[in-house]
C-alpha cells in the first residue's frame, strides 16, 4: 500500500438541511489529509443542496452531485461510488459523523489481505446532538485482524457485527463488485427501496477477494437516531429484507449447512417474538419454507434464552431500579 493513498469519503444525502453541515465538518477536518469528499443529493426538496454548494465553493476536495429525481437510496449510493476516485472508500450516511482521526486510524490498519476495517459505534440524538457515551456498539476485545468468515457469522447469525457501512473503511474494488452486480432476492423483495441488506453486503462482498478484516478500537463512528433519522421506525419490517439477503449470500457462497440452519433458527425466533407486522410474518414464513435445511432446535433454545427471556427480565429489573431511585 502506498504511504498516503487517496480516500474517497462518500456522503449520500436527502433532505438533511438540519444536520448535513455537522456531517461534512467531521469529514473535512480529518487528520488524514489525502481525501476527496463525494456528496450525492437524492433530489432534496429542502435547502440541503444549497448547503452543499456553499461547502464546495470553500473546499476544492468536495465534489457535489444532484439527482434529477429521487432514485431511492441504493442508486444514490451507487452514484457516490461511481464518482469516487480513491483506492479506499468511506461511506458516511448523512445523519452520522466520525472522529477526526477515523480515516488515519483505519487506513493504517490495512494490509494486502484485508478487505475492510471498522470501528466501534456510539449513538447520538440528531435533535439534541447529545452523544450516548455509555452505549458502545459493535465493540470487540482488541484491535486486531480477524478472518472475514468470523465477521460473516457474527453479522448473519450472532448479530454482533455492524450492518451499517458508516463505521467502516472499504477497498474501492469491493464496493465496485457490489454495485456492478445484479442483486436478486429469493422472496422477490426490492431491497433497493430502503437499502436493507444491501448495506450489509458492503461488508460481506469482501469475502470474494479477501480473507481478513481489521478492527480498530481507538476511534469511533457516531450513528444518528431520532426524528430526523432515515431508518424505518418499525424495524421489524426490515427483517425480511435482511434475512432474505443473508440467505441469498450464504447460498451463493456455498456456506455450510450448519450456518444456514442457524440462520433459519434465527428467522423463526424473530418471527415468533420480535414482529407483530402481518406482512412481515407472511414474508418470513415464505423464507422459512424456501430454506430447506432443518431448524437447529438447540440453537433456537439458546437464542430464545439470550434474546427473549434474559432481555425481558433485565428490562423488568431496570424498571424496578428506576422506581426505587
Amino acid at each position: 500500500m502506498t504511504t498516503n493513498p487517496l480516500v474517497s469519503i462518500c456522503i449520500p444525502t436527502y433532505n438533511r438541511e438540519k444536520i448535513i453541515a455537522h456531517t461534512i465538518d467531521s469529514v473535512i477536518n480529518q487528520s488524514y489529509l489525502n481525501i476527496e469528499v463525494v456528496i450525492s443529493d437524492n433530489c432534496s426538496s429542502d435547502k440541503t443542496f444549497e448547503i452543499l454548494k456553499s461547502y464546495s465553493l470553500k473546499d476544492s476536495r468536495i465534489k457535489i452531485f444532484k439527482m434529477q429525481e429521487n432514485v431511492g437510496p441504493v442508486e444514490n449510493w451507487r452514484n457516490c461510488n461511481n464518482n469516487a476516485n480513491g483506492k479506499f472508500i468511506k461511506f458516511l450516511w448523512s445523519d452520522d459523523f466520525i472522529d477526526k482521526d477515523f480515516i488515519e486510524k483505519t487506513i493504517h490498519a490495512f494490509n494486502k489481505d484485508i478487505g475492510f476495517v471498522y470501528t466501534p459505534v456510539k449513538w447520538f440524538n440528531v435533535n439534541s446532538m447529545h452523544v450516548n457515551s455509555d452505549n458502545i456498539g459493535y465493540q470487540m476485545p482488541n484491535s486486531q485482524v480477524y478472518p472475514i468468515s468470523f465477521f460473516v457469522e457474527s453479522l448473519i447469525v450472532d448479530g454482533t457485527a455492524p450492518v451499517s457501512a458508516s463505521c467502516a473503511l472499504f477497498r474501492k474494488e469491493v464496493l465496485d463488485d457490489l454495485f456492478s452486480s445484479n442483486i436478486e432476492n429469493c422472496i422477490g423483495l426490492n431491497c433497493k427501496i430502503n437499502g436493507a441488506g444491501i448495506d450489509s453486503l458492503m461488508f460481506l462482498y469482501a469475502i470474494n477477494k479477501y480473507h481478513y478484516f481489521s478492527y480498530v478500537n481507538s476511534s469511533y463512528a457516531y450513528f444518528g437516531v431520532g426524528n430526523d433519522g432515515i431508518t424505518i421506525r418499525d424495524g421489524s419490517k426490515l427483517y425480511p429484507y435482511y434475512f432474505s439477503t443473508f440467505y441469498d449470500f450464504l447460498i451463493k457462497h456455498n456456506s455450510n449447512s450448519n450456518l444456514i440452519s442457524k440462520l433459519k433458527s434465527k428467522i423463526f425466533i424473530y418471527k415468533v417474538f420480535f414482529t407483530n407486522d402481518k406482512e412481515s410474518i407472511i414474508l418470513l414464513n415464505r423464507l422459512l419454507d424456501i430454506i430447506k435445511f432443518k431448524v437447529n432446535y438447540i440453537y433456537v433454545f439458546r437464542l430464545a434464552i439470550k434474546k427473549v427471556f434474559i432481555k425481558k427480565y433485565i428490562n423488568i429489573l431496570k424498571r424496578i431500579i428506576r422506581r426505587i431511585l
